[in-house]
């Protein structure tokens, strides 16, 4: 009687220190104990855990903090709308770009066919401004592809995201709802005894059909694993890339004629 009572204690005192952890820090602590088995860890359940699991070996592992999450609108039905119209705009794009190449096919006719001197030096000059319109409009047409090409990768890994964590298969862009990113501060100590700040970040969808609906039951996936070296200096190429993108905006807005 007395082992049965210490059986269910002890059951109720690891259901307790659980129930006080983080989801974050369950999917973390999870996640370490796969990369204790194998020699470069249990892949399958590595891969069923993070986007891009990484092997760390380790001696120990401590986390230092979990940051509250980031709430967004879930993003799959704005990226498929947003692809919709850059398909549109490519195109009326390539539309437009025939268009010149058309034009300036025409102008070589006639330059062709035409006899007087001035004429021709008149028609050379009109050929070499509409060659060079001709690459502008072509090469829109190349950066619109472009952009075409990495909204469909966003596309496909927003998806598998949504897969991982809620299951959902079916078309995932129909779910409306929000997801949950967070970024966690774990100290490791390596084999060799040395320690690494390492970065774990962490994204949950919690999505549902229609309003009346109920939230589907979901999990944090592992999105990006990062020595916090590694990490720093990502973000801060990110800030310096948006503020020469927030710079070219501003110059293209002083343009703007009023």
């Amino acid at each position: 009687m007395k082992k049965y009572l210490l059986v269910i204690a002890l059951i109720s005192l690891i259901l307790v220190m659980t129930s006080c952890k983080k989801q974050e820090e369950v999917t973390i602590s999870k996640y370490f104990q796969a990369m204790l088995h194998g020699e470069k860890g249990d892949i399958d359940t590595m891969s069923a855990m993070a986007l891009e699991p990484v092997y760390i070996q380790y001696e120990s592992y401590k986390i230092i903090s979990v940051s509250e999450p980031v709430v967004q609108e879930y993003q799959l039905p704005l990226l498929i709308s947003k692809l919709e119209n850059l398909t549109k705009e490519r195109k009326n794009q390539v539309k437009t770009a025939l268009d010149k190449k058309y034009e300036l096919e025409d102008i070589e006719d006639e330059l062709d066919e035409t006899r007087r001197a001035s004429k021709k030096r008149e028609l050379k000059k009109k050929i070499g401004d509409m060659e060079v319109i001709v690459k502008e409009e072509e090469q829109k047409v190349r950066d619109l592809q472009f952009k075409i090409n990495a909204l469909k990768n966003e596309i496909d890994s927003e998806k598998n995201l949504t897969k991982i964590s809620s299951g959902l298969v079916k078309n995932p862009e129909t779910y409306k709802g929000e997801t949950q990113t967070s970024k966690s501060d774990v100290k490791v100590t390596l084999k060799n005894g040395s320690e690494k700040d390492y970065v774990f970040v962490l994204k949950k969808y919690d999505i549902k059909i229609n309003e009346d609906a109920n939230i589907l039951k979901s999990r944090f996936v592992i999105i990006k694993i990062q020595s916090t070296e590694e990490f720093e200096k990502v973000e801060q190429g990110e800030k310096e890339k948006a503020v020469e993108t927030e710079e070219v905006r501003e110059e293209e807005t002083k343009e703007i004629p009023k």
